[in-house]
């Protein structure tokens, strides 16, 4: 499976538990914080990327930093990929997750 492929697979599953929630726009902002952060700060993008780091620790991690600042199941959702060694792809799900937001919301056709 492809990149892409899989990136479209994990924002389709972010669209649904963002559907879930009812606040697309907020769910947005969530992973596009995230893809940010690992764009812009180094230390993040290595931590992330860093195969020395169990998906474990990285999660335990995640937790500490995010638990009661995002949703529980946003909160799962990234360490779901983390789990997969998929955490790298977080600045295409965002870019995949904002396209289907647009279908939804019919700004675009599908």
């Amino acid at each position: 499976m492809r990149e892409p492929t899989i990136a479209k697979n994990y924002a389709e599953a972010l669209l649904d538990l963002a559907q879930k929630d009812g606040d697309l726009a907020k769910w947005g902002r969530l992973i596009d914080q995230v893809a940010d952060a690992m764009g812009s700060d180094a230390k993040v993008h290595v931590f992330m990327e860093s195969p020395r780091v169990s998906a474990a620790q990285k999660n335990k991690v995640l937790a500490a930093a995010l638990d009661g600042q995002v949703p529980t199941p946003f909160l799962r959702f990234l360490q779901a990929l983390v789990r997969n060694r998929r955490q790298m792809l977080v600045p295409q799900v965002a870019t995949e997750f904002h396209s289907l937001v647009d279908v939804v919301e019919n700004r675009a056709v599908p």
